[in-house]
């Protein structure tokens, strides 16, 4: 992945002529990005950035006799917003991007995306006031919405470290490598997993074979991750529970239905001679 981005970004900064589909159209990618900051996990990029779906809405080719954007007069036009008002704007997209999303208002990635595409909108709005047309040209809003909301929803579960954890160790579960006391049992009328928070983080803080993804997560406190779980709906019950595990009574398990984890993509092998 990381390999793929450096490429693109070559791509771009040397203003490489590409040509695809199958009647081998030629387009210039000619614009330059830098990506700098903190080592992060590819994953954790999806909330922080915006996309758009270019597949099937292709329209027809700009004529050759386009004038040249202006683009001097574009960032003097930019150079001249009020700080102010332009903050102002950004607010207000920003709560109609909010009270259009589907998202939860306790999902932060979420929140955090409504941001970016409303700081789109914004763009094309003074894009729009420069150029003399409607904001509601081409129905873009409309579209924009419909890309955030698609975004928000494809992209739940790999915003969520919680999901990364559990992936994680249901996998080492499957293979037999997960030391720590489990079960599987019902609770409050759904079948789930009993473990605790605490020792899933130490699994993987002290697996060498896991040191990578131990590294690159965000999450390194099982309370938080607790929390993480608890704000996901996947814990049942409000209280810790307590079972006998291969002749030990294990207290503090929290229940984490199977059901809930399948809307996320999670599943888990289930030992008969532990149900």
């Amino acid at each position: 992945m990381i390999d793929k981005a450096v490429g693109l970004l070559q791509e771009n900064y040397q203003y490489t002529v590409t040509r695809r589909g199958a009647e081998m159209t030629e387009y210039l990618l000619c614009a330059p990005v830098m990506l700098a900051g903190e080592d992060v996990p590819v994953r954790s990029l999806l909330g922080k950035l915006v996309r758009t779906t270019l597949t099937g809405k292709r329209g027809p080719l700009l004529p050759d006799d386009l004038p040249r954007f202006p683009v001097r007069e574009w960032l003097e036009f930019l150079a001249g917003l009020n700080r102010r008002a332009v903050l102002d704007q950004y607010r207000a997209l920003r709560e109609q991007c909010l009270t259009n999303s589907r998202a939860s208002g306790a999902d932060d990635g979420a929140l955090r995306m409504a941001g970016n595409y409303a700081a789109v909108a914004l763009a094309w709005r003074y894009l729009c006031e420069f150029a003399g047309m409607d904001d509601g040209e081409g129905d873009f809003l409309h579209d924009l919405l419909a890309e955030m909301n698609g975004h928000i929803a494809e992209t739940s579960a790999d915003r969520e470290p919680w999901v990364w954890i559990l992936e994680t160790v249901l996998s080492e579960i499957d293979g037999g490598n997960y030391k720590h006391p489990y079960t599987f049992d019902m609770v409050d009328g759904e079948f789930c997993i009993l473990l605790r928070t605490g020792h899933v983080m130490d699994h993987i803080a002290h697996t060498g074979s896991l040191r990578d993804k131990w590294n690159g997560l965000p999450v390194k406190s099982d309370r938080v991750f607790k929390k993480q779980l608890q704000q996901a709906g996947v814990v049942v019950g409000a209280k810790e529970v307590e079972r006998r595990i291969f002749m030990r009574r294990v207290p503090y398990l929290t229940a984490i239905s199977l059901r809930r984890l399948e809307a996320f993509g999670l599943h888990v092998s289930v030992r008969e001679d532990m149900c």
